[in-house]
């Protein structure tokens, strides 16, 4: 007779016997599909040695993550059958744009100019058209993020289509304090403001977010970023007005600011950039106020622009010019967008004269300069010596004859030179004349009469 205890010993045989089974399954699955589970980081393809390497694995990890987010609809070689980075001489088979250095070997630099990969992988189908991933801030050794989707010459450099979208994620203000110093985006199609929190980047020193459909204010945080050497942020969308923090970025070379909608004054703490020895570019803004005078502080400088801005008032009597500037835009061009400096009074000589110690300084006054009065006239007769050289446009100097006149009307002043040049000098230096905007010929001599622009 059996006891109500008598199945247990077959229940727990099963159970034993299903959970080996069990066991079994799952060390042939380890055993076959192990290798497939390994991730392709560590399968010493892409990153060689990977037990040694684990630094670079990691960094590897990060970018096969985040590679669909950032190529878009780019076809990218980032797979696991190709070296992640190759020796310099071989550097053509790595993966597009990766750029890999230092001991730990770390990546450094990820960088794309349009379809162009400096010469790091094969290029991609087309440029990058993603978003900027947030995760690039756990590139703890990045030092270079350089991805351009076009880079047009000329001005106005209109925003393009295409590139990367959507916004600046405000992570990339965590990338590493002690590597990190280029930040190139140029003319890709984000949108958003500038997050403050890439005046974080204290070892920064180039930024540039020129060409993009960047709206808001610039962040006076970006006035913390001492180590700055080139900042560009031209071609935007940008409002509101110019801070004056950007005063204490004293190692600027340059600073782009042009074609964007910022207001107000100039802030006079952009006096304080007596570094800057390029340019200093706030033309086509929306720009108020008076001259700004303390430009005479910027010794060495090279450009300075602010014309198609809303200036008014009386330009200075005494040169303002700092010593050695080659170019100063103060007037107006047959260009959009509409807005333009408004200068009343009488007209210095320093605004139209050709030279400034030798060079060849031109005031951007040759040609046309917006009145606000009919009878704007010269505040004094110019000397004859202080007239345009002609030299300027022939090299070396010819022999010429040359007259100099002004004419106003009620909306500008027009500066021309006429110069009566010898046909014979024409015929035996061609090439001294293919920037002339006119030729006329007379008898035995030519007449070229230029309005300088």
């Amino acid at each position: 007779m059996s006891t109500p205890t008598s199945g247990r010993p077959i229940r727990l045989g099963l159970a034993a016997s299903a959970a080996a089974i069990l066991f079994a399954l799952l060390f042939v699955s380890f055993n076959v599909f192990g290798q497939m589970q390994t991730h392709p980081c560590e399968n010493g393809t892409v990153v060689p040695n990977p037990t040694t390497n684990a630094e670079l694995v990691a960094d590897c990890k990060v970018l096969w993550d985040l590679k669909d987010t950032l190529r878009g609809d780019a076809t990218l070689n980032w797979n696991a059958s190709t070296a992640i980075s190759t020796i310099p001489s071989t550097r053509s088979t790595g993966w597009s744009g990766v750029f890999t250095g230092g001991n730990p070997r770390r990546v450094t630099s990820i960088t794309f100019n349009g379809t162009n990969t400096l010469g790091n992988g094969p290029s991609p189908s087309q440029p990058l058209n993603g978003t900027l991933p947030p995760e690039l801030e756990d590139l703890s050794a990045l030092n270079t993020l350089h991805i351009v989707n076009s880079n047009p010459s000329g001005e106005p450099m209109r925003p393009s289509s295409g590139g990367l979208t959507g916004s600046i994620p405000p992570e990339l203000g965590n990338m590493s304090t002690s590597t990190f110093s280029t930040l190139n985006l140029t003319g890709n199609s984000l949108s958003g403001s500038i997050p403050p929190e890439l005046g974080q980047l204290s070892s920064i020193t180039q930024m540039n977010l020129s060409g993009n459909f960047l709206t808001g204010s610039i962040p006076t945080e970006l006035g913390q970023l001492s180590n700055l050497t080139h900042l560009y942020l031209n071609n935007n969308s940008l409002s509101g007005p110019i801070p004056s923090e950007l005063g204490n970025l004293t190692n600027l070379s340059l600073l782009y600011l042009q074609w964007n909608s910022l207001s107000g004054p100039i802030p006079s703490e952009l006096g304080n950039l007596t570094g800057i020895r390029s340019r200093l570019e706030l033309a086509h803004n929306r720009l108020s106020g008076k001259f700004p005078r303390w430009i005479k502080n910027l010794t060495g400088i090279n450009r300075i622009t602010i014309q198609r801005n809303l200036l008014t008032g009386h330009l200075p009597l005494e040169s303002p010019l700092p010593s050695g500037i080659a170019r100063l835009y103060i007037g107006t061009e047959d260009s959009d967008p509409p807005e333009t400096n408004m200068w009343i009074g009488c007209l210095p000589l320093w605004a139209i004269e050709p030279f400034n110690g030798g060079t060849d300084f031109d005031a951007q006054v040759w040609g046309e300069l917006n009145l606000i009065n009919e009878g704007m006239s010269l505040c004094s007769v110019p000397p004859r010596e202080s007239i345009w050289a002609l030299d300027t446009v022939l090299d070396p100097p010819s022999p010429v004859r040359g007259e100099f006149g002004m004419s106003t009307t009620s909306t500008k002043l027009t500066l021309r030179a006429t110069y009566t040049i010898p046909k014979e000098y024409i015929d035996e230096n061609p090439t001294q004349f293919h920037s002339l905007s006119a030729r006329v010929a007379t008898g035995g001599s030519m007449t070229v009469e230029i309005a300088r622009r």
